[in-house]
């Protein structure tokens, strides 16, 4: 039963990264060839300001077809 549920549990497992940074076309096509399958992309930043680089990374992510997903992380005091 245990190594079923083993079994069961690596078929579902997905590969992704998180990317904070401004990450080149190549970058994501490396990545797809790779077999990472999600990216999650930093949106807002903790200083209180949107990260310039975002909605490149999620443009490559959907030209690449990987499944993009955006994180943004709360600094306490401020407004977005």
């Amino acid at each position: 039963m245990l190594l079923l549920l083993t079994l069961v549990f690596q078929i579902h497992c997905k590969l992704g990264v998180d990317l904070r940074l401004s990450t080149s076309d190549v970058t994501f096509q490396c990545l797809a060839k790779q077999n990472i399958k999600f990216v999650v992309v930093e949106a807002y930043e903790m200083g209180g300001h949107v990260n310039p680089n975002a909605l490149q990374n999620l443009k490559y992510a959907k030209l690449r077809k990987l499944q993009a997903d955006i994180s943004m992380d709360n600094c306490p005091g401020k407004n977005p």
